[in-house]
């Protein structure tokens, strides 16, 4: 079976993958890292280089998934692996997946890397026929039904965390009857980041909403912050900085400054490349975890604004809203309500000067807003620890989210938004 070349134009790679063509190879760090192509009447089979599973107790989240859909009906075929090899094949599309869905039928195959603890190479992408992969534009955004792209960063609860200890809990109190079988391991999140709030909004905005190129890309990582924790300071000998240096553990992933690396782990510091990703929404997810270090909401403030100034030059071209989510709550903190001060600060200052420097230094002009999505049908019930949610957790925040998005966009937005301009002239359509 002929190889198709990892460049070739009509195969998408998210941004979050690290193309080396030279080496023959893709490489994947990110949780939600895509690949995407259209086939018809073809087998695929997709050849995996050195992988490795970084963390295999992390609550039984498969490492891979791969989606097949009918755009046209919406029909679907999803398919999971464990994959703890070093080196597999993994079938894409098979003979069954044509007979299933039509060998006649264009069908939009998606490979995701479901497991936030594992790296990911692709090597090679084989095919029984070479024309039965299709160009990309087949089924691409148009005038009449206008793309809206949205990049999620986050921390665990953006990328579908379960931590093992929590999964291994639920299975013992399954097994024993103390709780119903819908929280078992294997329900707590089945698909990984697939589960997680923003592909639940991404298939909301399509299905009800009517946004039918709503596409996510997410970069999110368990015990990320955005702040970088202070490092050691010379220059000054405050009692009061040593005691918070001292209070403050070492935090393996600031994402002010991971994000742009091609992966999120400590001491690598390769950075990729963001040609690939073109955001007409950025949602920042973060400060659950600044809060957990108690992190003073002056030093949140300031990373925010340098963080999202540097996210706007890299996508001045697209960039149209920033949302910016209140962090999560902690249901079991026995902290006062008022150490959770990052999760009710004022930011109306911060947006205001985000707002006039991104005008004023890039021309760039960008709507924000500042949302809490856990204070509407959210509770305890719907989290694993007090903390992270289960999957019904997750559809809640990501009805919630879709909502409020909903409501800023297209019709209901301000009439120079360049992409609700487009959104409001094919409701008119």
């Amino acid at each position: 079976m002929p190889s198709v070349p990892l460049t070739d134009p009509r195969i998408h790679w998210s941004s979050r993958w690290l193309l080396q063509p030279d080496l023959q190879k893709a490489v994947a760090h990110w949780a939600g890292a895509t690949l995407r192509f259209y086939a018809r009447g073809t087998q695929v089979y997709i050849g995996t280089g050195d992988s490795e599973r970084l963390d295999e107790y992390n609550g039984g989240i498969p490492m891979t998934m791969t989606r097949i859909t009918d755009p046209q009906t919406g029909s679907h075929i999803e398919k999971y692996c464990e994959f703890l090899q070093p080196t597999a094949i993994i079938p894409a599309v098979e003979t069954e997946d044509l007979e299933q869905l039509g060998k006649d039928t264009v069908l939009c195959v998606e490979l995701v890397l479901s497991d936030w603890a594992s790296r990911l190479e692709i090597v090679s992408i084989v095919v029984d026929d070479v024309d039965g992969l299709l160009p990309l534009d087949v089924c691409l955004p148009t005038e009449t039904q206008p793309g809206v792209n949205a990049l999620f960063i986050g921390d665990s609860i953006t990328c579908g965390f379960v931590d093992h200890s929590d999964a291994l809990l639920a299975e013992g109190a399954a097994e024993n009857g103390e709780i119903g079988e819908e929280t078992h391991t294997a329900s707590l999140m089945p698909r990984g980041c697939w589960d997680a709030y923003p592909y639940v909004t991404e298939s909301l905005m399509r299905s009800v909403y009517g946004v039918e190129h709503f596409e996510t890309e997410i970069s999110a990582y368990p015990g990320a912050t955005l702040v970088d924790p202070p490092k050691d300071d010379d220059d000054d000998d405050d009692d009061d900085d040593e005691e918070d240096e001292e209070e403050i553990p070492f935090i393996t992933c600031a994402l002010s400054k991971k994000f742009f690396h091609a992966s999120p782990l400590p001491h690598h510091e390769e950075r990729t490349r963001l040609e690939r990703c073109a955001p007409h929404i950025i949602i920042i997810a973060l400060g659950t975890n600044d809060e957990d270090v108690q992190m003073k909401p002056e030093h949140f403030d300031a990373t925010l604004r340098e963080f999202v100034v540097n996210l706007a030059g890299e996508f001045r071209d697209t960039l149209a809203h920033v949302v910016v989510l209140r962090p999560f709550p902690f249901f079991r903190t026995d902290e006062p309500d008022d150490w959770l001060m990052l999760a009710s600060r004022d930011l109306s200052g911060v947006v205001a000067d985000l707002e006039k420097t991104l005008q004023e230094d890039l021309a760039v002009t960008v709507r924000f807003h500042v949302w809490e999505i856990t204070d509407k049908n959210y509770d305890e019930s719907h989290t694993i620890d007090g903390t992270h949610p289960r999957v019904q957790g997750h559809k809640v925040l990501g009805e919630n989210l879709a909502e409020r998005l909903d409501g800023v966009l297209g019709k209901n937005c301000a009439p120079d938004c360049r992409l609700c301009s487009q959104l409001r002239s094919k409701d008119e359509a």
